[in-house]
């Protein structure tokens, strides 16, 4: 009995494939936001399939169709949708009235390997959403297409919440350390990855305030006193052209730094620390005589991953 249901949920977790030429229903739908609206504001139009294409390729080409009060009809598009089946648009409501908004999906045919290994030449086949009707008003609504988390005005905390995505990534952003720098180890990749120099975050916006959040003892330093003298070379070796300085690297709240004993010399690498960005407590330790090259976060979209994943460090 026990090898009888492990095959058939072996045959039942396995994929299906169809022949080429083989029809599959698609079922097209539709939000609007907002609605109500005012005259003159913002409305957004997702447009989506219910059922994402097996092969993960774009949907399309679509067409969004609009109706004014006066019953005139625009045609918007053609629009191709993401792997996961949906994309969006936007337009202005310029009269006062009720609006309608559907829209069609003309059907394609998938690419790809074919049977018996791939959905290849299968048919995804046309669908219209239903009608979304749009009621626009004189009187401007207060809230926008959808909620906005307003950006901050005191301290606040890393990860944050992707319910804040709308306007908190202007102030976020890694410093990845792709670029190399005169000063520290980290930069290696030699990457610009479309900025000048990505050794800076072009996101993050600097602190107009001076402030101490932590300090973090980092290197020797001062004056040793005694016979060294009190010259000005009697003070503690920090000279910065041998000795590679703080050049952090960051992501999701956590600093990554290279941490040396003396100076970047044979046997002196002590390791990576990762250290809170809030705090400053020391989270955890790598054990590595490699240098710290650069920061990595991947951003992945297809129908099974949708988002960024990592973050991991390179040596």
């Amino acid at each position: 009995m026990i090898l009888i249901i492990s095959i058939s949920l072996m045959i039942a977790s396995a994929a299906v494939y169809y022949p080429p030429g083989s029809h599959f229903i698609t079922y097209a739908q539709i939000n609007v936001a907002p609605n109500p609206v005012g005259v003159g504001q913002t409305v957004t139009v997702n447009l989506y399939l219910a059922v994402p294409l097996e092969t993960s390729e774009s949907a399309g080409p679509s067409k969004v169709y609009i109706t004014d009060p006066d019953g005139h009809e625009t045609e918007y598009g053609p629009y191709w949708s993401d792997a996961t089946g949906g994309t969006y648009m936007t337009f202005v409501p310029d009269q006062v009235g009720e609006w309608e908004v559907y829209w069609h999906y003309p059907g394609q045919t998938l690419t790809g390997r074919e049977y018996p290994r791939g959905w290849g030449g299968m048919i995804a086949d046309p669908s219209t959403s239903p009608t979304i009707h749009l009621t626009v008003q004189e009187e401007a609504v207060e809230r926008s297409a959808y909620p906005i988390t307003p950006l901050p005005t005191r301290w606040w905390q890393t990860p944050v919440t992707a319910e804040n995505s709308q306007e908190w990534y202007k102030i976020c952003g890694p410093w990845l350390g792709y670029s190399p720098n005169d000063f520290a180890a980290c930069g290696g990749l030699g990457l610009n990855n479309g900025f000048e120099n990505n050794v800076c975050n072009p996101y993050t916006e600097d602190v107009l305030s001076g402030h101490v959040i932590w300090t973090l003892p980092w290197g020797a330093g001062g004056i040793p006193g005694g016979i060294f003298g009190g010259t000005q070379h009697s003070n503690y070796w920090m000279t910065r052209q041998y000795s590679p300085n703080f050049a952090p690297i960051i992501m999701n709240g956590v600093m990554y730094s290279q941490q040396y004993t003396y100076a970047k010399t044979t046997g002196a690498l002590d390791g990576i620390l990762a250290t809170d960005l809030y705090t400053g407590e020391e989270l955890f330790r790598i054990d590595t005589d490699t240098t710290l090259v650069a920061g990595h976060m991947q951003y992945i979209k297809n129908v099974n991953e949708y988002g960024v994943r990592g973050p991991w460090l390179w040596t």
